[in-house]
């Protein structure tokens, strides 16, 4: 499933981390998601500029954040 979503306009590294693991935390309720990867501009493991945030690998389920 591809959802283009832009996640990084206007968002600092904690606005980020919470839109980040909104998505991550849903997703991994589901029974077959442990994790989720990030698709940036097409490329995986892209780094964002101005974050602090690596996507390189797959992020899995932060009870702690949301």
């Amino acid at each position: 499933m591809i959802c283009p979503q832009s996640l990084f306009g206007n968002q600092n590294n904690e606005g980020l981390k919470l839109a980040i693991y909104s998505i991550v935390n849903t997703l991994t309720e589901l029974n077959d998601v442990n994790g989720v990867k990030f698709i940036i501009d097409g490329e995986e493991g892209k780094e964002v500029s101005g974050t602090e945030i690596h996507f390189k690998s797959p992020f899995v389920r932060q009870d702690s954040i949301i």
